[in-house]
């Protein structure tokens, strides 16, 4: 089964998609990538998560688990 099968939702060559990474190397050609493949509305953060949190811009923090 691939991953079109298991999120039908991805099917649609439409869908936004807002792809990042640490410094936005590897989001960048994966938004290349994805646009090779039909998808019309894919975005990479610039500067990827680096940029965007010295930008001030919300980070979420996730809770660490205590493996005590």
């Amino acid at each position: 089964m691939d991953g079109l099968q298991i999120y039908p939702a991805l099917q649609a060559r439409d869908l936004k998609v807002v792809l990042y990474c640490k410094t936005s190397g590897r989001a960048a050609l994966a938004a290349v990538a994805l646009h090779d493949m039909g998808y019309l509305n894919v975005q990479s953060i610039v500067g990827g998560f680096d940029a965007w949190a010295a930008a001030g811009k919300p980070v979420a923090k996730p809770e660490v688990p205590s493996f005590d």
